[in-house]
């Protein structure tokens, strides 16, 4: 049974900043090595993201899963599931942001969520590391995206 993944990071940028980051998928593949493409298929009035196809390589594969976002509660937190592939039976992800403050910075606590429920058998060890992989590398590709155009020291 798949259990939900999260971490949690404290960036040097506003609440704002790190939504938009997040939140903007189309520029995931200049930052988010794994992505290969983004796709996006539908979009709000506010040209926030309600569909997206991405594909991506890890672990010796590449997928393509088409995600559908709930952007209602934006700014403060987003989710998304994706549609069932041959390899991915469940996929669901979430990003929170609350603003925060540590030795004396302003900048924003954002969590992340995953649960990934493969359909290609993968021991427990190898699927939890695969996971934990996911989430540490999206809060630092938000840390240092969001700190760096914000003009934030990290």
């Amino acid at each position: 049974m798949p259990e939900r993944m999260y971490d949690r990071a404290f960036v040097a940028a506003p609440l704002e900043r790190c939504f938009e980051v997040a939140a903007d998928v189309r520029g995931y593949p200049s930052w988010a090595r794994e992505i290969r493409r983004v796709d996006l298929l539908e979009q709000d009035p506010q040209g926030l993201v309600r569909v997206a196809r991405f594909v991506a390589g890890a672990m010796g594969f590449s997928v393509s899963i088409e995600l559908h976002y709930d952007m209602s509660d934006a700014p403060t937190t987003f989710s998304w599931r994706g549609m069932p592939t041959n390899r991915i039976r469940r996929y669901e992800g979430r990003y929170d942001f609350a603003p925060a403050r540590r030795d004396g910075v302003s900048g924003t606590d954002v969590t992340y969520e995953l649960l990934v429920d493969f359909s290609v058998p993968l021991p427990q060890l190898v699927q939890r590391r695969a996971e934990s992989m996911m989430v540490r590398r999206a809060l630092q590709s938000v840390r240092q995206v969001a700190e760096s155009s914000s003009g934030a020291g990290g």
